[in-house]
């Protein structure tokens, strides 16, 4: 299988030409960078800790990180800044 097929199945999430992978990287992990830091750590554990059981472990990793960001400041900022349509300023608090 060749790099556009496996994006054609969703086996990959990007297809880039040879030589330009660090470039790319770069670009998706600012874009992961503009988020609020504590929930961009979350869902790195609900991923990494949520993959190696089932399902249904999964899922109270899952339910168990996102308690963690409710009573954060930084949730609230985000709220916020929706309602208002500007851009958050995250705090990592």
């Amino acid at each position: 299988m060749n790099a556009e097929d496996a994006a054609g199945y969703g086996i990959v999430s990007h297809c880039v030409p040879a030589g330009t992978a660090l470039e790319k990287s770069m670009e998706i992990a600012g874009e992961i960078a503009r988020n609020g830091p504590i929930g961009v750590r979350c869902a790195k554990t609900a991923v990494n800790v949520g993959m190696q059981g089932d399902i249904t472990s999964g899922m109270e990793v899952e339910r168990a990180c996102y308690a963690q960001t409710i009573p954060t400041s930084d949730r609230m900022e985000d709220l916020n800044a929706f309602r208002e349509k500007r851009k958050p300023v995250y705090k990592g608090e």
